[in-house]
């Protein structure tokens, strides 16, 4: 019955994050590894719209996208032990400047030890088509990553870049909008995982064993008594 009990618990906790989106906010990281403009994830969406932007190269084929001249990327906060296996749906509001840039996004997704320094990366995928010229639209794609195991305390790092739709030509600007506030409106930038993704915790097997006394207990037709004496929760 503890065994049961315990399962389901953990079971009830694990769906509250499945089929997780994860969103990209204009708040500083808790880290900074690197020389990037490192900025925080989510897993709510932001404050009010924000961009990041690139300039193209003739020929160009992949260029990061910046704010105030650096280069931006976002790390999420250290996460719970989780497989990363199934469908990556991504979901970018973009545009270019003109249609003579060629030019659309990839998201790379990598995972990163605690303090940021990448181990390896999950997926690397771009959006199909050329962006539409100074038309600011969701753009939504899927990709299937490698399977990466993330290790408790680990985090995952994602980051834009326009890419060449064709021959990219110079001078023209791609912009990336993120951190909005309402859904299926310009800057509901996020990356959704099949997997719960959640946030690191030290939750104690008796903690959880707590939720197992509070939700199932119940279910189960224990007593009070005997759900307090399962969980380990004193009278």
């Amino acid at each position: 019955m503890k065994r049961l009990l315990l399962t389901l618990a953990l079971f009830t906790a694990a769906v509250a994050y499945a089929a997780t989106p994860v969103y990209l906010t204009d708040s500083a990281s808790d880290i900074n590894p690197g020389a990037e403009t490192e900025l925080a994830t989510a897993f709510t969406r932001g404050a009010g719209v924000q961009s990041a932007t690139c300039t193209t190269t003739s020929g160009g084929t992949l260029i990061q996208l910046a704010k105030s001249g650096t280069a931006v990327t976002w790390l999420t906060g250290p996460l719970n032990a989780v497989t990363i296996a199934g469908t990556i749906t991504f979901n970018c509001w973009a545009q270019e400047s003109s249609n003579s840039a060629n030019s659309t996004i990839k998201i790379k997704i990598e995972r990163t030890n605690a303090a940021g320094a990448v181990q390896s990366v999950i997926l690397d995928a771009a959006y199909g088509s050329e962006l539409p010229t100074n038309n600011n639209t969701a753009k939504s794609w899927t990709g299937t990553p490698t399977s990466t195991g993330i290790l408790a305390g680990e985090r995952i790092k994602i980051t834009i870049k326009c890419v060449n739709s064709g021959t990219m030509g110079a001078g023209y600007t791609v912009t990336g909008y993120y951190a909005g506030t309402t859904a299926a409106a310009s800057g509901d930038t996020y990356v959704s995982f099949t997997e719960a993704v959640a946030p690191y915790t030290t939750t104690s097997i008796k903690a959880v064993s707590r939720v197992a006394y509070v939700g199932i207990g119940k279910v189960a037709g224990l007593t009070p008594a005997d759900s307090k004496a399962v969980a380990g929760v004193p009278d």
